[in-house]
């Protein structure tokens, strides 16, 4: 079974890979059998890899399972985009019912990867999920277009940076064309590349129409997000779209703030009506232990060099507590009144001294 949802504007959108770590505590066999595996689907390498020292690998699909790493390191999955449709079959009989009639069923109101989500974020966290938005045959943007349009500056996006690369033979011919918004090692990042290019260059039945694959890659935090929206029930599609709509939008120059300049055309085609989706992430605020620990981890070599060329004489810190103190920002006064309520008190006698 392969999770493809088509859209009404010809686009369609699937799962191209999928990783996630079991944090909860479970022995390997307990946590393969809660996806549907069973060990006896794996063989294992004599290596491990990032970081685990034990990989298994499944028979006849790109799935690793990585395990027995360091302390809180968990069980981890990563799942391919060629294996999704793999995952998704073998996890649907984890899911389905007995009937009346001696078969099983998936409830239809709950599909097969919202279910798996669910079960995920349960037991663990998603540290990678990438979402594919295929463009086949009637392109809405080639890679031509797209790129001089991003080169003209005919866009917003909260993406900072973009960057392209050609691929090439030796002998000329290309092989590749891919644009990147945003850094690899971010928690969100866009791939758009010439998909016909690139399967032509690595299969011997070769496709003769266009293909532009936009790939959104989400890590951790923000692939938790887009896998809870799915869970709510917003289709993968909804969600893919959404996302990316909210990261992008090709403009027209009408106006002198960009932010009120008109959608193209054919952006407002691609997009179809969907609402932009926010993979929203709220910040706790920092404690007085996380600012120690980046003192301790940012400033103290500095604060220790001072510290030792003064001979061991802090008074260059301590000297000048009041004025520190008036620079203080209201959120970490706040904090400072949590640990210590008459800390302005006791800094006036301190000043007396």
């Amino acid at each position: 079974m392969e999770h493809v949802e088509q859209l009404d504007n010809g686009l369609s959108v699937s799962v191209d890979w999928l990783s996630w770590t079991v944090t909860e505590v479970q022995v390997l066999s307990s946590v393969l059998s809660q996806f549907g595996f069973d060990s006896a689907d794996f063989y294992e390498c004599e290596k491990g890899a990032s970081g685990y020292r034990r990989m298994l690998v499944y028979h006849g699909a790109n799935i690793r399972v990585l395990f027995e790493g360091n302390a809180n390191m968990g069980i981890h999955f990563d799942v391919s985009g060629s294996a999704v449709g793999e995952l998704l079959d073998i996890f649907r009989e984890v899911v389905a019912e007995p009937t009346p009639w001696g078969t099983t069923a998936t409830d239809l109101d709950t599909s097969v990867l919202q279910s798996l989500f669910s079960l995920i974020s349960s037991v663990g966290h998603l540290t990678r999920l990438d979402l594919a938005i295929d463009d086949t045959h009637d392109i809405y943007y080639s890679m031509m277009t797209f790129s001089d349009q991003l080169s003209f500056g005919n866009f917003t996006s909260k993406f900072r940076t973009w960057r392209e690369v050609l691929e090439h033979t030796t002998s000329g011919i290309r092989t590749g064309h891919t644009v990147y918004m945003g850094s690899g090692s971010s928690s969100i990042m866009l791939r758009v590349y010439d998909k016909q290019l690139e399967y032509n260059s690595k299969h011997e039945d070769r496709i003769d129409y266009k293909w532009v694959r936009w790939e959104l890659e989400l890590k951790d935090e923000r692939a938790d997000l887009a896998a809870a929206h799915v869970v709510s029930g917003i289709p993968v599609a909804g969600v893919a779209v959404g996302v990316l709509s909210n990261y992008l939008r090709m403009i027209v120059k009408d106006d002198s703030n960009k932010s009120r300049c008109s959608s193209q055309d054919a952006w407002k085609a691609f997009i179809n009506h969907a609402e932009k989706l926010r993979l929203y992430i709220k910040r706790e605020p920092d404690s007085l232990q996380d600012k120690e620990d980046w003192i301790l981890r940012q400033v103290a070599p500095t604060l220790t060099a001072l510290i030792i060329s003064k001979y061991g004489d802090i008074s260059f810190l301590t000297d000048h507590l009041s004025t520190h103190a008036g620079r203080m920002k209201k959120h970490l006064c706040e904090l400072v009144d949590e640990a210590y309520p008459d800390w302005r008190k006791a800094l006036k006698r301190y000043d007396g001294e």
